[in-house]
């Protein structure tokens, strides 16, 4: 049927389709993934031996249907992780200057003050665990639950789109991110507007208080090792939350208030934990809008809200 899945073994399968496949200007993007792939093996650090075995393990997923039906869908995923994991393996004399002044200088001349610090005045246990929970918890798993929610719901070729969205999003933020490197405002907060270098590492501002709270040591440690410390701008949290709210008003219609309300919930969390000025909440809406609607209008199968799950669609 047009929703079943294929359990075959058989890499001559994937060749004939590859073969049959009628390549058009939209699958330009294969050719961004073997860049970011290349990109990988070329200036992350890890061990030569382990980059090879990870690239020829998704090779042999791409090739065999049974795994390459769910692969295939998640490369432009795979593609930002890529990008990101190696991108703190750059040389800093290849890197641009870091910007410290121009996200506070355009927040006070579009909002009249510094909208982060304003909200983090007044702190409680209280709100540092409902600041949290959206960017410490619900931001990791709500992509997963959104793509199982397609998959079920939507027809058959959907998850493909989001996933699309959702990768490719991602990946021109930190594209974006390391052509135009911004400070934070735990960055401010804790250096003022002293030029910033690429030795610093990343701090986990408000996230020290959940440390603290809970007894642990988790966003203090993982913080410093980010690989991605000046990328205030655009702000992927943001942009994660618009995609997922507009994928979920894509298939839940009559449910926009509840959407809206955790892109606000997030957007509030991640200025009062010090991790985002408002302009970067901006930034990121604006980069998901753009991805959200061209995968919806170039590649987005039609929804019939009437039909209950994707093994009901016989046409698309």
């Amino acid at each position: 049927s047009l929703a079943s899945l294929s359990c075959s073994f058989s890499i001559t399968n994937t060749l004939l389709l590859m073969l049959a496949h009628s390549w058009c200007w939209l699958d330009l993007h294969f050719f961004v993934d073997c860049c970011s792939v290349l990109f990988f093996l070329a200036v992350d650090t890890g061990p030569i031996p382990l980059k090879l075995l990870l690239c020829l393990l998704l090779l042999l997923l791409l090739l065999l249907p049974i795994t390459s039906q769910f692969v295939l869908a998640a490369l432009p995923i795979f593609s930002w992780l890529a990008l990101f994991n190696s991108s703190s393996s750059i040389s800093p004399s290849y890197r641009p200057k870091i910007q410290v002044s121009v996200l506070p200088s355009i927040e006070s001349i579009l909002y009249g003050d510094d909208l982060s610090n304003s909200l983090s005045v007044h702190k409680s246990s209280l709100l540092d665990v409902l600041a949290w929970m959206p960017y410490g918890l619900i931001h990791f798993v709500a992509p997963f639950l959104v793509a199982i929610l397609i998959f079920i719901k939507c027809p058959p070729k959907s998850l493909r789109v989001y996933a699309f969205s959702f990768g490719y999003m991602n990946l021109t933020g930190v594209l974006i991110q390391l052509l135009f490197p911004c400070a934070p405002p735990w960055y401010k907060n804790l250096y003022g507007l002293n030029p910033a270098n690429y030795s610093i590492n990343g701090s986990p501002a408000g996230l020290t208080r959940i440390d603290a709270l809970f007894n642990l040591n988790l966003y203090s440690s993982s913080f410093q090792k980010s690989p991605m410390v000046f990328g205030a701008f655009p702000s992927l949290h943001s942009a994660c939350a618009v995609n997922l709210a507009l994928f979920l008003n894509h298939i839940f219609p009559n449910h926009s208030i509840y959407w809206c309300s955790y892109v606000l919930w997030i957007w509030w969390s991640t200025m009062y934990l010090n991790h985002h000025y408002f302009v970067d909440l901006i930034g990121g809406a604006i980069l998901s809008f753009l991805f959200y609607y061209f995968s919806t209008l170039f590649l987005m199968p039609v929804i019939n809200h009437n039909i209950p799950s994707r093994w009901h669609y016989h046409k698309i």
